[in-house]
């Protein structure tokens, strides 16, 4: 699940003011500066994950940043991603196929929430 949210990260960035005087990528931030996070390209940089469009959950793993980092970590992430995976997991099994809607688009989100709004699917009921 969370490689799935890495490659189409829903937190498009936050904002942060820094603590103390840092160095990132050869540029100085000083103390006190404003600066935004961009998750998005974080969990895409290449020099992180090679080729950043291939989904690779397990040779990914512990590299996304989707939920945060460090003491700025998404306290919920053990609940968001049991949500997630029981409601995959009883979609696969009451459903024999999900497939898109050939009569409608998927919409995506406007900046500043990423993904989608609307992915409208037709559901093939188990048999």
């Amino acid at each position: 699940m969370d490689e799935i949210l890495r490659i189409d990260d829903p937190f498009v960035a936050t904002r942060r003011v820094t603590t103390c005087p840092v160095s990132r990528g050869g540029i100085q931030v000083p103390e006190g500066q404003r600066v935004v996070l961009s998750w998005t390209s974080a969990n895409r940089d290449e020099e992180v994950f090679g080729d950043p469009d291939r989904f690779d959950p397990e040779g990914n793993v512990g590299k996304n940043l989707v939920y945060g980092t460090g003491p700025h970590v998404c306290p919920g992430r053990p609940l968001a991603t049991l949500e997630l995976c029981v409601a995959v997991e009883e979609t696969m099994a009451t459903f024999a196929d999900i497939a898109l809607d050939p009569d409608l688009r998927p919409e995506r989100s406007i900046t500043p929430i990423g993904g989608f709004s609307s992915v409208p699917v037709v559901l093939v009921p188990a048999r």
